[in-house]
């Protein structure tokens, strides 16, 4: 099972998905719809522990899901309160790595053989900054995330890891997934795609990209329509419209090369809040605070943060004015 992302206009929607296999394919279903806001089926109990809802254990033994416990503690992690994943983030995958072993010399070459070569791109890319022809059939370990997985969560997985991308790595990246040095005879080809021919570059890119829409392996078991999949489009989208805010032609390298070796100046002083202020920020009076320990401390934050935050209607410059006062308190507490 794992968690996947849908973009409409009114935000992302986000989704538990199962992957299954029908066949020789993987396809993918959708077993519980949690919304644009997953965090509502997080109940707390008190400041360190939590359970999912009954809502959700219920439709997954409904729906003949068999979902271990930390299998879902995993995909709800990034919506548990800030301070909860502080608590926890140690204790994360203790058991992950106990019953690790190498790779079998048959499963290397099954994972070779089953893995798509842009798949094999894209997960090198990622994990090193570059990918070659040469190296890529020699890193099966790092594919092995990929095996038994339907398209659509091989693409949710890569879509997750392309987050961390910046922008000026765009071009770098569809440079490389999409094998375009082969294409130019240049020896900087890899090394320096910007010094080539933008408007060859364009052109070898559209091409490969409309190949890869047509390529049926690649879609086997996904379900598609006679438009361009979203996972697809959203190349088209970061080459055209993106990238190019983040070109490395000489002329904005050497523009990054001059702001890097600008004189220093220190940032602009904050003033810093003051114990006082703190303590009116919270609305209760000095002698309560001064009572408080930390976890009673921490408890009055939450339960204030609950009603403040601005994706419950609060106001986002009181919340931060509040989160402020609570650092500064709790700095103060012995």
């Amino acid at each position: 099972m794992y968690l996947a992302q849908k973009a409409s206009r009114h935000g992302v929607y986000y989704v538990l998905r199962q992957s299954f296999r029908d066949g020789s394919v993987y396809r993918s279903r959708d077993v519980v719809d949690l919304g644009r806001h997953p965090e509502k089926f997080i109940i707390y109990s008190d400041d360190s522990h939590y359970q999912l809802d009954n809502v959700i254990l219920n439709v997954l033994e409904e729906k003949g899901v068999d979902a271990s416990e930390d299998e879902l503690e995993e995909l709800f992690f990034p919506f548990l309160d800030p301070y909860i994943r502080y608590k926890l983030e140690p204790f994360r995958n203790r058991h992950k790595y106990r019953k690790w072993q190498p790779m079998g010399a048959g499963e290397r070459l099954r994972v070779i053989a089953e893995t798509h070569v842009l798949d094999k791109r894209r997960i090198h890319f990622l994990r090193f900054g570059h990918c070659s022809m040469q190296i890529l059939d020699k890193s099966p370990p790092l594919y092995k995330v990929l095996s038994d997985k339907s398209r659509d969560e091989i693409e949710q997985l890569i879509l997750d890891r392309e987050m961390d991308l910046q922008p000026q790595e765009y071009k770098n990246y569809l440079f490389s997934i999409f094998d375009l040095q082969r294409f130019f005879m240049d020896r900087y080809a890899r090394a320096i795609p910007s010094t080539l021919d933008q408007e060859k570059v364009d052109e070898y890119f559209l091409k490969e990209y409309c190949r890869l829409d047509q390529d049926l392996p690649f879609w086997a078991g996904y379900r598609r329509n006679e438009s361009t999949p979203k996972y697809l489009l959203r190349y088209l989208f970061m080459y055209f419209d993106i990238a190019h805010e983040g070109d490395l032609s000489w002329n904005s390298m050497g523009q990054r090369y001059r702001r890097a070796r600008r004189a220093y100046r220190p940032p602009a002083s904050v003033q810093k809040m003051s114990v006082a202020e703190a303590v009116a920020v919270f609305d209760v009076s000095h002698e309560q605070i001064a009572g408080m320990t930390k976890k009673q401390l921490t408890r009055l934050y939450r339960k204030k943060a609950h009603t403040m935050h601005p994706d419950k209607g609060g106001d986002h410059d009181q919340f931060v004015l509040l989160t402020a006062a609570y650092n500064e308190l709790l700095h103060s507490r012995p």
